[in-house]
C-alpha cells in the first residue's frame, strides 16, 4: 500500500512540475517576443526557441486537460495569452483567452489580472487596426470588465491611469456608446491624479462632443487643454484637425495641418510608426480639403485608393468618410 500511495505522490509531483515548467515556458516566450518587438533582439538562434519549437503545447494541453482539471485552466490561460500576441490573425487564440478568463479570473492576483486584459485589449486593438471592426463592442467590453475587477491603475490602490482613462474613451467613441461614455467620464474622472485630471477630463469631453457632431463644444473643450502638460498630444492635435475640417475653418485648418507635421518630425521619442500613420492623415486630410475648397475632385478616386492602402485603418476609416462625402 505505501508503494502505491508513494507512486501516486510521485505522479501528482511529477504532473505539477510539468504544469509549473509550462507556465514558465510561456512566460519566458511572451517576454522574448516582447524584446524582439521593443528592442529588435533576435533569439531566433536561442536554445530556448530550439526547444519551444520541439514541444507540442496543444498536445500537451489536452493531456492535462484530462489529467488535472482544476489546474488545466490555470496552465491554458498562460498559452492562449501567448498564443493571442504570437497569432493574432487566428482568432480562436483570444476567444478562447477571453472565455478561460471570465471563467477562472479570481484564481489570480490584481497584478495578473491586469496584465492579462493589457493583452485582450492589445489583441483587440490590433484587429482593429487591420479593419476587423466587429472587434469595436469587444475591446469596449474588456475594457467594462476591467473597471468591474478594479484593475484600471498602475498599482493595485493607485489613481487611474491616464493612459487607460483615454483608451477608454476612444473605444467607447469608436464603438458608438455615447451615452456610455458620458456616464463613464462623469464616474471615474475624480478618479485620475489630481496633476492629470483636468487635462484628460476636456480632452475626454472634447473627443465625446465630437462625436456626438457638437463641433463648438468640442473647440471649447481643446482650448482649455494645457498642450504642453498633456501627455496625449497628438490626441489633441488630431482631434484639432479634424474639428477644423468639420467647421470648414480652412486657414486653421491647414495651420493645425502644418504645425502636427512639424510636432511629428520634431519629437524624437514618437515612434517611426505612430509618426508614418499620421503623418499620412495629415497629407489625405489636407489633400481632402483642397478638393472641398476648391470644388474639384478630379483627383478623388486617386485619393481614395490611397486610403484603401493605409494599414492603420482606425485613421483610414475617418479620411475614407470624408472622401465618401466628396463624392456625393
Amino acid at each position: 500500500m505505501l508503494y502505491i500511495v508513494l507512486i501516486k505522490d510521485l505522479e501528482d509531483h511529477s504532473l505539477s512540475l510539468v504544469e509549473f515548467l509550462l507556465v514558465l515556458i510561456f512566460q519566458n516566450k511572451y517576454n522574448l517576443f516582447l524584446y524582439e518587438v521593443e528592442f529588435q533582439a533576435d533569439y531566433s538562434s536561442s536554445v530556448f526557441n530550439s526547444l519551444f519549437d520541439q514541444i507540442d503545447p496543444v498536445k500537451l494541453l489536452n493531456l492535462l486537460k484530462e489529467k488535472d482539471t482544476d489546474n488545466y485552466p490555470y496552465v491554458a490561460i498562460y498559452y492562449y495569452e501567448l498564443m493571442s500576441i504570437l497569432h493574432p490573425d487566428d482568432e480562436s487564440n483570444i476567444s478562447n483567452f477571453k472565455e478561460l478568463l471570465d471563467k477562472h479570473i479570481e484564481r489570480f492576483d490584481w497584478l495578473e489580472k491586469r496584465n492579462f486584459y493589457y493583452i485582450v485589449v492589445s489583441a483587440c486593438t490590433l484587429m482593429l487596426e487591420k479593419g476587423a471592426v466587429k472587434y469595436k463592442p469587444e475591446l469596449l467590453r474588456a475594457y467594462e470588465r476591467m473597471l468591474e475587477l478594479g484593475i484600471y491603475s498602475e498599482y493595485e490602490g493607485g489613481y487611474f491611469s491616464a493612459k487607460l482613462f483615454r483608451n477608454i474613451v476612444a473605444a467607447a467613441s469608436h464603438a458608438g456608446e455615447y451615452d456610455w461614455l458620458e456616464k463613464f467620464i462623469n464616474d471615474y474622472s475624480d478618479q485620475l491624479s489630481e496633476s492629470e485630471r483636468k487635462n484628460v477630463y476636456n480632452l475626454s469631453k472634447a473627443i465625446l462632443n465630437y462625436s456626438r457632431g457638437e463641433y463648438g463644444k468640442t473647440l471649447e473643450n481643446i482650448m482649455d487643454i494645457d498642450i504642453e502638460l498633456v501627455q496625449f498630444k497628438i490626441d489633441v492635435r488630431y482631434l484639432t484637425v479634424k474639428t477644423f475640417y468639420e467647421l470648414n475653418y480652412y486657414e486653421q485648418l491647414l495651420s493645425s495641418i502644418d504645425a502636427f507635421r512639424h510636432f511629428l518630425y520634431s519629437d524624437k521619442y514618437i515612434s517611426e510608426r505612430v509618426s508614418g500613420v499620421y503623418i499620412n492623415f495629415c497629407n489625405l486630410v489636407g489633400r481632402l480639403a483642397k478638393m472641398k475648397i476648391d470644388g474639384i475632385t478630379d483627383n478623388l478616386p486617386l485619393v481614395i485608393k490611397e486610403i484603401e492602402q493605409l494599414e492603420n485603418k482606425v485613421t483610414s476609416e475617418w479620411l475614407m468618410q470624408k472622401a465618401k462625402e466628396l463624392e456625393q
